[in-house]
């Protein structure tokens, strides 16, 4: 429903501006479509095109949120800065400064150089923001999923009637990582990989404990692992603070 939204908005948007070119061309005389006349033409047109263009890329990778905000930027921009170079030239005209068909043919090659390149510079800091968003939120979703299985294990590890001092670690760790810095980085992958498996191991440990294993190697084995687990936590941090 929204990239539909966004895409009869844009498209809105292209009929109006080739409309009012149409227009334009439609009411120009003959005789007076000069040469001037054809490259403000073309050169519109082909800045449409390419903010069309643009506002379909940004929709296509989901960067509109909703509407082609940037392509209506890029495009109201377009439109701005053109009115504005159509007000100087007939003033630079009045004081004797007149641009030779080539010299308004290059001001318009500059000015779309200029556009493709903002257009471009904006594009890739919209990906740029949002690709960070997603791996962000990927973290926190992360953090989240350790948190509610450590909680699981507390739970069952309660069942199963584990040792004060297991449950106090459990409950460390709990502690620990739901106020853990969520936003990881490349380097913290591997420990994160084995934080996933201790609490996996730990898991399975729990549920395979019986009472009369109580004060026995299986229940050291499992405070040792919770140990191992506090350990793997604390590098994390470290590592990420440190790459910060």
């Amino acid at each position: 429903m929204k990239n539909k939204l966004s895409l009869a908005l844009l498209f809105v948007m292209a009929v109006v501006l080739s409309a009012v070119i149409a227009v334009s061309f439609m009411t120009t005389e003959p005789d007076a479509r000069s040469a001037y006349f054809w490259i403000t033409f073309f050169f519109l047109l082909v800045g449409i095109v390419i903010s069309f263009l643009f506002g379909l890329l940004q929709i296509r990778i989901d960067l509109d949120k909703g509407l082609p905000t940037p392509a209506f930027f890029g495009l109201g921009t377009l439109i701005i800065l053109y009115d504005l170079f159509l007000i100087v030239n007939p003033l630079l005209f009045w004081k004797g400064f007149e641009f030779s068909v080539t010299g308004y043919a290059v001001t318009h090659i500059i000015g779309l150089a200029a556009f493709l390149s903002l257009s471009g510079t904006t594009l890739m800091s919209a990906v740029s923001i949002t690709a960070r968003e997603k791996e962000e939120k990927e973290d926190i979703y992360t953090i989240r999923l350790w948190t509610d299985r450590l909680n699981r294990v507390l739970t069952q590890a309660r069942d199963n009637e584990l040792s004060d001092d297991v449950l106090l670690e459990i409950q460390k760790l709990v502690g620990k990582i739901r106020y853990t810095d969520p936003v990881s980085c490349q380097d913290a992958l591997p420990i994160e990989k084995k934080i996933s498996e201790m609490i996996e191991k730990i898991s399975d440990g729990i549920d395979l404990f019986t009472v009369e294993e109580q004060g026995s190697s299986e229940e050291e084995k499992i405070l040792e692992n919770l140990k191992q687990l506090m350990e793997y936590v604390t590098d994390r941090e470290e590592l990420i603070a440190r790459m910060k």
